[in-house]
């Protein structure tokens, strides 16, 4: 019997560009399948700060977004908090979406609470439903208070068997993947890297990763997260990478920004076949953190 698949996603494009083909290949499987995008609130241009007026595109980004999952057959869903980067306090730059609260509580985020109970009511309605949140990877603030409603979501309602955790795309960058707790447990050799095939891309994650500031992502949870015991896990995508990536190129506005489609395709395929034509998944039990490959 097919499951509902519903995979969340920080911004619009963020599930597509981290596991795409989990989603291809999940529509395939015949299960229904919706994506919910947390931070897509179209901010007016009149009330930013000149420096961020020309980046509150959310309406044109809605549309790249419904044509990218409508083309691998998923539901996009729209739950428009505000991004971290389009409310005060002001950050000096796009850069330091990558830092987090110094002080190490949940609480210091300004959305867990919302989030928590919103996806505390979706597991009490979707009883069977499976979920595939972000890890967090890159320490970008929208990502990890997503990240941390999810996985204290799970646990307190005794559900993290159906929560799967999905890698961030900031993950192909080898410096922001050794930062993170979990997936610097598998990481590539340098000429595996996926950044290897792209100089531009070296460079800009590196950039990213220099900015990465806050506490470690699990030292905002309360101890007992700490004994969590995590494993990686992959899916075959034969077949759905090319699918992958032409709803990739649907989001025009952002991949743009990102350096284009071919230098986007060239990292993409490398990650995948680092993973052996795979897309890799993380779940989580009790005991201490350990990998699996």
């Amino acid at each position: 019997m097919a499951n509902e698949y519903i995979f969340l996603s920080p911004h619009l494009d963020d599930a597509v560009l981290s596991c795409g083909g989990l989603i291809a290949r999940a529509v395939s499987l015949g299960h229904s399948v919706e994506v919910l995008t947390f931070y897509t609130k179209q901010v007016s241009a009149t009330t930013l700060p000149p420096n961020r007026q020309r980046l509150a595109t959310h309406e044109e980004r809605k549309e790249e977004d419904a044509a990218a999952l409508g083309f691998l057959g998923a539901t996009p869903i729209w739950l428009d908090y505000t991004e971290r980067f389009f409310r005060p306090p002001w950050l000096q730059s796009i850069l330091h979406i990558f830092e987090t609260p110094q002080n190490a509580h949940l609480n210091e985020f300004d959305n867990t609470a919302s989030i928590r109970q919103y996806l505390a009511e979706l597991c009490d309605k979707y009883h069977e439903a499976v979920f595939f949140v972000p890890l967090g990877v890159g320490n970008h603030y929208d990502h990890v208070e997503l990240f941390l409603a999810s996985i204290t979501t799970a646990v307190e309602k005794g559900v993290l068997d159906r929560f799967i955790f999905y890698e961030d795309a900031y993950s192909l960058g080898t410096r922001m993947r050794r930062k993170h707790f979990v997936t610097k447990n598998v990481c590539w050799q340098w000429w595996q890297a996926p950044a290897s095939r792209s100089i531009k891309w070296f460079f800009t994650s590196n950039r990213m990763a220099a900015h990465i500031k806050g506490k470690p992502l699990m030292e905002y949870l309360p101890q007992h997260y700490q004994n969590l015991k995590w494993s990686v896990k992959v899916k075959p995508i034969h077949g759905f990478e090319g699918k992958k990536l032409s709803a990739i190129s649907k989001y025009k506005t952002q991949v743009k920004v990102l350096g284009g489609i071919t230098m986007l395709s060239r990292l993409i395929r490398s990650y995948h076949r680092f993973w052996g034509d795979a897309e890799p998944y993380w779940v989580a039990s009790n005991n201490i953190l350990s990998s699996e490959r």
